[in-house]
């Protein structure tokens, strides 16, 4: 009721935080109910503590859960809040008692998708790939708006280069390089990235090739 109450009243200016391990649940339940809270009550963000029982309590010899588990919940929190990932997604890497792996869930999840082409993947596809931000992604998209207006503003004077009709020069435009430079691009990409991207370039595809 609490959290309706701040859902309505403040929306992305409250927080919550889960105990993890303390009633037993498994992340399928908590990785559930974050995406359900982001979608009803909108905090600005979910933080997590690993359980550890105290001495003289009644959870005294409670099993404490361990720090990585935690850890891994924020990268999952991070998917959900930051970069557009569903919870049924992040579930599908869980393992058969329905658990995070002490692995990045984003990491393991790229690796059942197919390799995403740089030059032409928007900005949700660049999203998916390890190493990459929404910083990095909109920095790459950026780039290639700004190198498409370029290449069309140079096909437009090879086409028409004193202002007339420019009929006798048709078709010349499909002769300019699609080539432009890529190096930008190239120097945001992380090696850790390698593995999962497509570069339609000799040069970087080699150090693809080389770092797998």
């Amino acid at each position: 009721k609490r959290l309706d109450w701040l859902g309505a009243d403040a929306p992305g200016k409250h927080t919550t935080q889960f105990i993890v391990g303390a009633a037993d649940e498994s992340d399928r339940e908590i990785i559930s109910c974050m995406s359900h809270l982001y979608k009803k009550t909108m905090p600005a963000r979910i933080y997590f503590s690993a359980f550890a029982g105290q001495k003289n309590t009644p959870m005294e010899f409670h099993p404490n859960t361990p720090e990585w588990r935690t850890n891994r919940l924020y990268q999952t929190d991070y998917l959900l809040r930051k970069y557009g990932f569903k919870a049924d997604e992040i579930c599908s890497v869980l393992d058969e008692k329905e658990f995070l792996q002490n692995a990045d869930p984003k990491m393991l999840l790229a690796e059942n998708l197919p390799r995403i082409d740089i030059k032409t993947a928007n900005y949700e596809q660049l999203l998916r790939i390890p190493g990459i931000g929404p910083v990095s992604a909109r920095n790459i998209c950026r780039f290639r708006t700004e190198a498409l207006k370029g290449r069309a503003r140079k096909r437009k004077r090879i086409a028409n280069p004193t202002g007339t009709s420019g009929n006798e020069k048709k078709g010349y435009p499909n002769a300019v390089a699609e080539d432009c430079d890529w190096s930008t691009v190239y120097s945001m990409i992380p090696a850790k990235s390698l593995p999962y991207i497509i570069l339609r370039d000799s040069g970087i595809q080699s150090r693809i090739d080389e770092y797998i």
